[in-house]
């Protein structure tokens, strides 16, 4: 035997498999046959027809292979962007929130700072933002939808 048969059959140092592995058939059958077959079976056209089924069948599955990666692939970045875009919606609701909380809160601590402090600077200033925050608030809730 040659090395060229071994490269192209099997390796004759390989470990069979046990029997234990896969016993629904398969692997397991054939796990305790020789791997290295001799040159006159190599030279049979049966063997080659059988080699050459085999290695079309595996030229088979390599394309759909293929096939199913590049979709996995491209799913992969669409739930990528997805998961982007559902991460930006959940902050903008959070601050868009906090703005609609926050902003009528200023508005009614302006009742208590009227009538102790006056119309001073700080009041104003109370005043002003609240209305920012309450406005923006609002019109995140309602024009800023993606």
């Amino acid at each position: 035997m040659n090395e060229k048969t071994e490269t192209i059959v099997g390796n004759e140092d390989q470990q069979p498999q046990s029997s234990t592995e896969g016993s629904n058939g398969g692997k397991s059958l054939f796990s305790q046959m020789s791997r290295v077959l001799p040159e006159n079976d190599l030279q049979s056209p049966i063997t080659a027809r059988f080699l050459l089924c085999q290695y079309d069948e595996y030229l088979e599955l390599k394309s759909q292979y293929e096939k199913l990666r590049t979709a996995f692939h491209e799913k992969d970045k669409q739930c990528a962007i997805y998961e982007e875009k559902r991460d930006k919606s959940i902050a903008f609701e959070i601050l868009s929130s906090a703005m609609l909380t926050i902003g009528p809160l200023l508005l009614g601590l302006i009742s208590y700072l009227v009538p102790n402090h006056g119309w001073e600077l700080t009041t104003i200033l109370v005043l002003v933002a609240g209305t920012l925050l309450l406005l923006g608030g609002i019109l995140a809730k309602c024009f800023i939808r993606v």
